[in-house]
């Protein structure tokens, strides 16, 4: 039985649906069983811990599920990145994204800024400049507009903020907002010069091969 669950498996790296499973419990002496659906409705109280297992036939492995999927453990793995961006940027963002999984907001912060350092470099920056430098470049030769060029600064300094430590400890904010925001600035920046020409391409493909 499915509850319409979805995740992806933190064991097989799929986007897969999570199964409910019954449940032995060994309760003096007798084996009782837990109907896990049903446990779902208990009006006894909050919503309850339970069992489920990836529907993926190759890898059925369990997690445990905090009511409506509220909390799953092992943490479920990040969306993947669109594979139209090239794999070696891709594979940074993706990095930057399971940091975020474990809370690790600096690395988090500083993975999203070497994807878009990564991504200057591909489009031609010169690899001896530094990244603001390069990103200016990409902006003043027109690989990318002005408002790329603010989001591109934008995970700059807050990469910038991951890698470096500060004097003052207590300045040391990188926060969960702060590493979601890089994660999406740096995203959106990656769709924006990746995806969208590749999807008009294919576009343009299919309308003139017909």
């Amino acid at each position: 039985m499915s509850l319409g669950l979805t995740m992806y498996c933190p064991f097989c790296h799929e986007h897969t649906q999570i199964s409910p499973v019954f449940v032995n419990l060994l309760a003096h002496g007798i084996v009782q069983t837990t109907n896990i659906p049903a446990a779902l409705d208990d009006p006894r109280g909050g919503p309850p811990w339970w069992i489920g297992v990836c529907d993926n036939k190759v890898c059925r492995k369990p997690v445990l599920v905090y009511g409506s999927a509220q909390m799953i453990y092992p943490t479920p793995q990040p969306a993947p990145t669109d594979p139209r961006i090239p794999e070696h940027i891709r594979r940074d963002l993706d990095e930057a994204k399971r940091c975020a999984t474990v809370s690790a907001w600096r690395a988090c912060a500083t993975v999203a800024r070497r994807a878009i350092q990564a991504a200057c470099l591909f489009k031609g920056a010169d690899d001896g400049k530094k990244l603001n430098q390069q990103i200016e470049q990409l902006q003043g030769q027109g690989t990318i507009t002005n408002d790329l060029r603010e989001w591109a600064h934008e995970v700059r300094f807050l990469g910038n903020d991951g890698a470096h430590p500060p004097k003052d400890y207590s300045q040391d904010t990188v926060t969960e907002d702060d590493a979601a925001d890089a994660l999406e600035l740096a995203e959106q920046f990656l769709e924006v010069v990746f995806v969208t020409p590749a999807i008009a391409a294919e576009r343009k493909a299919k309308r003139t091969s017909s």
